[in-house]
């Protein structure tokens, strides 16, 4: 019910770029009940790039899809018939909504350090790893959060480490405490492990 569309646009990404940031944006979002008769879809489309695309295309689809109203509506299971009923349209509620943190893993060759919101052309030069993670939206508290999704650009050997990686979940765990958007807010402190 719930589908989502990455267009590349005038990003100069390609459209396999675009696939998989389409699945695993589909892979990490719930769908709420959506009164079990309506599709949703929601398309993202790139007009530009100058870094981080991933990031904004998970704050995109999250500030659309809490800006969403959904009309009412009855399923008649005899005669197989779904009717859009009249009155006050409702917003969709989501337990958990994703937020990502891209990650650009350099190498020097005196060793690796991570960087956040890399530009399009520091991300050509190096891997990334991108993390999601799902935030609690219930009570407006975003102390409840747990790793939903951790990703490598582009596919191959392996250019982190464990340490790296642990760098990587507690960047994205300040940045969702430091973020105060539209779709997240939240004043705990971070925890990770």
């Amino acid at each position: 019910l719930l589908q989502f569309q990455v267009r590349p646009g005038c990003s100069g990404r390609d459209f396999t770029w675009a696939r998989r940031v389409e699945i695993l944006i589909s892979e990490v979002y719930t769908a709420p009940d959506l009164a079990k008769a309506l599709r949703l879809k929601v398309t993202l489309l790139s007009l530009s790039d100058g870094g981080a695309l991933i990031d904004a295309c998970f704050l995109a689809a999250s500030a659309a899809l809490t800006d969403s109203r959904i009309p009412p509506t009855t399923f008649d299971a005899e005669r197989n018939l779904i009717s859009v009923n009249s009155g006050s349209v409702h917003s969709l509620e989501f337990n958990l909504l994703p937020f990502s943190l891209t990650c650009a893993i350099f190498d020097t060759g005196n060793g690796r350090f991570v960087l956040t919101d890399p530009t399009s052309f520091e991300e050509d030069l190096c891997s990334l790893v991108t993390v999601v993670y799902g935030v609690s939206t219930s009570s407006g508290s975003t102390s409840s959060r747990s790793v939903l999704k951790l990703c490598q650009f582009p596919d191959g050997p392996s250019a982190t480490t464990p340490a790296l990686l642990r760098d990587c979940l507690r960047l994205t765990s300040r940045r969702i405490c430091d973020f105060s958007g539209p779709v997240i807010s939240s004043s705990s402190s971070p925890e990770t492990k």
